[in-house]
């Protein structure tokens, strides 16, 4: 199959794939080897520099083209982070699914889409979904889930130790719940 028919698929994953050393890395990485023989695949997704610098040539086996988005993961138990998550207690969006968003993320996407014709977008994660919540360029959309995420929401709020904890997760577990409900329904 050549190139010009080829289908042409954006593939939005908001964590940077290098190294696979995760579960969920490496089921992104198969499933990119496999669009890549039979698509013409561009992949966006973050890149902490310089961690993840020395990776990014690796890209090429997974991808036709690769947009890469500079991001700085907050470091996790300081202050700020949590003062992060009190801020985003009162939002209508679990914790995490807010964790992932990034509006460069976002603006790559959109212009994207804005200057290249796609037959295909895929936002890989559940987390990832509000990168694309602004996608309305006419192009058939596709998440990919990794796990039922209400289910591990529903297993924090199950062992949360004190009335803090259930409240929260209870919050949380509601939070996600709706927002999986929806974007499994889009």
């Amino acid at each position: 199959m050549n190139n010009k028919n080829k289908l042409k698929i954006l593939f939005l994953s908001q964590r940077f794939l290098f190294p696979m050393d995760t579960g969920g890395k490496i089921r992104t990485g198969n499933i990119l080897r496999k669009l890549k023989e039979r698509a013409s695949l561009t992949v966006i997704s973050n890149v902490e520099s310089p961690k993840d610098d020395q990776y990014v040539p690796q890209m090429n086996q997974l991808c036709d083209k690769f947009i890469p988005v500079p991001w700085k993961e907050m470091e996790r138990y300081t202050l700020k982070f949590y003062l992060k998550i009190l801020a985003q207690s009162f939002s209508k969006y679990p914790i995490n699914v807010l964790n992932d968003y990034s509006n460069e993320l976002e603006k790559a996407a959109l212009d994207e889409l804005k200057h290249e014709q796609y037959d295909l977008a895929i936002c890989d994660f559940l987390q990832s979904t509000l990168n694309f919540q602004h996608v309305n360029s006419g192009v058939p959309t596709l998440m990919f889930q990794h796990n039922v995420e209400a289910d591990i929401t529903r297993r924090h709020l199950d062992r949360a130790g004190n009335i803090v904890e259930k409240i929260f997760w209870g919050l949380q577990h509601k939070r996600m719940m709706r927002h999986e409900g929806e974007m499994c329904n889009k």
